[in-house]
This record gives structure tokens, C-alpha cells and sequence, in this order.
């Protein structure tokens, strides 16, 4: 919490409104939210990691695991210009494990291994091969990385910028257009950070030679963001590559291995869009937190870990995955649902909850909960226009 910024709500500019033809939006019927910007959330865990006392050890890959007996041991090998860098958390605190002087490849032993690895699934995939070696399984009950085809392809450039001081410091500011959304966060300080998501085939994304070439084309796409732009921005945007979106994928059914825990983009990874991903790696945190209170025999507290998160990671993949689908099934899956539910929730909101995204805003439901209720508002909603339709 000390490293986000709290927001009441939102500011939006929609496809074709002019650079005054914002719309703001505040809901003073819930608490603020408390943002962080993704730039700015790998510094902060490093920071939290250290005040915890953890060692942190960079430029190390780990090449694969296996399980022997009671541990899991972890190839490494150096990765990066500064490779085996050891960085200590507390000063004067001897590694557990150094690496050996000559850099390279040496093992780590661990009673107790959390995979937290994230897209790259190293642990996740030495978990699915061990299961592939198993002689006999339940059907469905081997483990299994569960992939999506990108249906809707972007890339995306981070901008940093400066409002005004006559724009409000605790909201999030949007813009979308008809080629690309633009999304940015607060940060304390009054500085923004915004996530410029565009085609591969974008202008930007093939390069702009210099600035003010930058300068046009943001103030042709971004009118109303582009004078809070310095000129070191644009700069750092020319020069920094653009990063591709995770693909969707999940993995289950079970998100344990021996003495491993898998969590995080290590079971589920999703399209930054609603900060789901994140929130939903902090749930698998504070879950297997609790199962480890719980109980003091760890394969009982993973198999309670994963009978707590493996739907929910699964579910959570599949409902971003139909914000995602575009072209007619993005009207079919996404925007229609949440027209209908407009609708509905407007004329009986005692009969039908919010649409989908306010719903995964709540932090006591589950995504299981939030799906399961959506389906059966929709069931309702069609059997309504069916007899609507019927009687007409």
C-alpha cells in the first residue's frame, strides 16, 4: 500500500470526442482504489523483498527442475551482463547457496520451492512432464498448461507524463480511438504513466526516427495527452522496443507438485487490461499464506492451497479471455453482455447484478462466484427477450 496512489475514479475519452470531450467519472458510492503502475511494481516488490530480509538473486535462469526424494532441485545457470549478481536484502547476510566462481551452471536444493516463474513456466512445464511420466492417472487429473490463440494481437509502449495542475491527481485517465487505447495510472508525486496499446503494424511500432516526428503523432492520436509529453518522453518512447501482451493460458487442475507451489503468471497469465493478473497473484499469495497457517504439514497445506485456487485460476483466465476475442465475438461475448446488463441491472438491479467488469471489482467474490452469477443472469435476460419476443 505505501507504493500505490488511490483513485475515485476515472476520466475517459471516447472514439471521436475532441480534446474537451472528456468524461469524468467518480462513484462516490465505493472507497477508492489504490493503483500502481506496472513499471513501477517490479521496483516496488524488490523493496518489499528487502525489508523482509529476503535475498534476491539476479541474472540467474533457472534451466530445469526435478524432485529427488524430499526436494526440489533447481538447475541455474548465469543469465545478463552482470551474471550471478548477488544482491543481499540485509547487508552482511551470507547466501545460501552462492554460485560458483567460475559462472557456470550450478544447483539449488529446496525443501520447499514456490513457483512463482511466471510466463516462461519453467517449473510449471517440468511439473507437466513429470506428470506425463505418471503410469496411471484419473482422467483429467494430470497436469496440464492449458494455451489460447491470440485472437487479438497488440503490443503496447509505456508513456510517461505530466498533467496539469488544474487536472485532478486521483483519477485514471483513458482515451480510445480507432487505432489504439491508452490507458494511465497515477503515481504519488502527481506524475502518470500511461500503457499505449496499438497494432503491431502501427507507425510506432515500426519506428519514428526522431521527435518531432513522436510530437505529430501524438498530437494527431492523443490530442488532449500530447503537450503534458516533454520531449524526454518522447525520446525514451522512440527508443524503448515494444513489449508484447501474454498470451492466455492456464494451469491445472492441481497447483501443487511434491513440495512445490505454482502461483502467479506461473498458472495463469492474462492481458494486463483490468489488473486482474496482479491482484489475482497477490489472492495466490495470501492463500497459500493461509493454508500454510493452517496447517503445519505441508503436502495437506498445498493440496488446500489448490483446491482454493486452481478453479479460481482457471476461471480467471477464461472470463478475460472473452474480453479479448475480437471481431464478432467480441460484440457477442463482450460488449453485447455488458449492453444487456446495462439494461437489466438499470431496471431491476434487485433482480440482476452489474455487468461483468464492475463485478470483478469486488473484492468478496470470487471469479467463480462472479461467473457463475452472470450466467444465470443471462440465463434470465434471454428467457425475458424470448418471451418478449414471443409475445410481440
Amino acid at each position: 500500500e505505501p507504493f500505490t496512489q488511490p483513485v475515485a475514479g476515472r476520466k475517459d475519452w471516447a472514439p471521436g470526442s475532441g480534446v474537451d470531450g472528456g468524461v469524468l467519472t467518480v462513484r462516490a458510492d465505493r472507497p477508492p482504489s489504490n493503483v500502481i503502475q506496472r513499471d513501477r511494481l517490479v521496483s516496488c516488490l524488490l523493496a518489499e523483498s528487502r525489508s523482509l530480509g529476503i535475498t534476491v538473486r539476479h541474472e540467474v535462469d533457472v534451466a530445469s527442475v526435478r524432485w529427488e526424494g524430499g526436494e526440489a532441485v533447481l538447475t541455474c545457470r548465469p543469465c545478463g551482463e552482470e551474471a550471478c549478481q548477488l544482491e543481499e536484502a540485509v547487508e552482511g547476510r551470507a547466501a545460501a547457496a552462492a554460485p560458483p566462481a567460475s559462472g557456470g551452471e550450478y544447483e539449488l536444493r529446496a525443501p520447499f520451492l514456490v513457483a512463482s516463474d511466471g510466463v516462461r513456466r519453467t517449473v510449471a512445464a517440468a511439473v507437466e512432464a513429470a506428470d506425463r511420466e505418471r503410469r496411471w492417472a484419473l482422467p483429467g487429473r494430470r497436469f496440464k498448461v492449458t494455451r489460447f490463440e491470440d485472437t487479438s494481437v497488440r503490443v503496447y509502449k509505456t508513456v510517461p507524463f505530466r498533467p496539469p495542475e488544474d487536472w485532478r491527481g486521483d483519477i485514471n485517465y483513458s482515451a480510445r480511438t480507432a487505432k489504439a487505447n491508452f490507458d494511465a495510472l497515477p503515481a504519488p508525486g502527481g506524475d502518470y504513466c500511461g500503457v499505449l496499446l496499438i497494432e503491431p503494424e502501427d507507425e510506432l511500432t515500426q519506428g519514428l526516427p526522431d521527435v518531432p516526428s513522436a510530437r505529430r503523432y501524438f498530437d494527431d492520436l492523443l490530442p488532449m495527452f500530447s503537450p503534458h509529453i516533454s520531449d524526454e518522453s518522447l525520446q525514451a518512447v522512440i527508443d524503448k522496443p515494444t513489449s508484447r501482451l501474454p498470451q492466455f493460458r492456464y494451469a491445472g487442475p492441481r497447483l501443487h507438485h511434491r513440495n512445490t507451489a505454482l502461483l502467479g503468471d506461473a498458472v495463469h497469465s492474462v492481458k494486463p487490461y483490468f489488473g486482474l493478473g496482479v491482484n489475482a497473484a497477490f489472492e495466490d499469495v495470501a492463500a497459500l499464506g493461509q493454508a500454510l497457517d493452517d496447517s503445519p504439514d505441508l503436502p495437506n497445506a498445498l493440496r488446500a492451497f489448490s483446491a482454493k485456487r486452481a478453479g479460481e485460476a482457471r476461471v480467471l483466465v477464461q472470463l478475460s479471455r472473452s474480453f479479448d476475442l475480437g471481431g464478432w465475438r467480441s460484440f457477442a461475448f463482450f460488449i453485447g453482455p455488458l449492453i444487456l446488463d446495462g439494461i437489466f441491472h438499470g431496471v431491476a438491479p434487485s433482480l440482476f447484478a452489474p455487468n461483468t467488469l464492475a463485478m470483478l471489482q469486488k473484492p468478496h467474490l470470487s471469479f467463480a462466484r462472479v461467473r457463475w452469477r452472470k450466467r444465470l443472469d443471462r440465463t434470465i435476460q434471454l428467457a425475458v427477450l424470448a418471451a418478449a419476443a414471443t409475445a410481440a
